[in-house]
């Protein structure tokens, strides 16, 4: 059976964060560190471990995701001119999925390369069904930087339908994914 999802608290920003990839914003640093990644559909930790960070204001959510490398290497893909949706999966990416309403199986998908490719989509039946229709008119970057990479989104709202509310729960995937594996943690 799978592992039951964890509980974070996501913090409010008293700033909101510069988008520019590079988790060095007070907000990142007041906010639960988030790891023991685990391999896709396995009780593994994931080789090269990865951090989550959540964080909030009265417009966004934010979520940053530091993704740890080899010293010396760079991730893997390549920078390059890719359209929105046109995504490269063979890239090293995160994967982030958001479900406001906890249904489990209505969703929100957005990835990010570690190069800046975008992708999302909208999800249903447990994720079988995809609507790539759905754009969202979220923010994000990457980051490159000796042993790690990172990215940082700022997501409206408004784009996944609902209002913040105090004490609310929502469904969070957080997902890294490279050539060799997935792995994932769900809050």
């Amino acid at each position: 059976s799978a592992e039951a999802p964890r509980v974070i608290r996501a913090v409010r920003a008293a700033t909101a964060p510069t988008i520019d990839g590079r988790l060095d914003d007070a907000c990142w640093k007041e906010a639960p560190e988030i790891t023991g990644f685990l391999i896709y559909r396995s009780r593994d930790l994931a080789i090269s471990q990865s951090y989550g960070y959540v964080c909030y204001d009265d417009s966004y959510l934010y979520i940053g995701m530091k993704c740890l490398i080899a010293e010396g290497t760079e991730p893997v893909g390549e920078p390059g001119a890719y359209e929105h949706d046109d995504f490269p999966w063979a890239h090293d990416r995160v994967e982030i999925m958001l479900d406001p309403g906890r249904t489990e199986t209505d969703y929100y998908q957005l990835a990010m390369t570690a190069y800046g490719a975008t992708f999302d989509c909208s999800r249903s039946v447990g994720g079988t069904g995809e609507d790539d229709a759905w754009n969202g008119e979220w923010e994000g970057k990457s980051y490159i930087s000796e042993g790690y990479w990172s990215v940082e989104l700022a997501v409206p709202y408004h784009n996944l339908g609902i209002t913040p509310e105090a004490g609310s729960a929502w469904g969070v995937n957080l997902c890294r994914g490279t050539t060799k594996a997935l792995s994932s943690i769900s809050v």
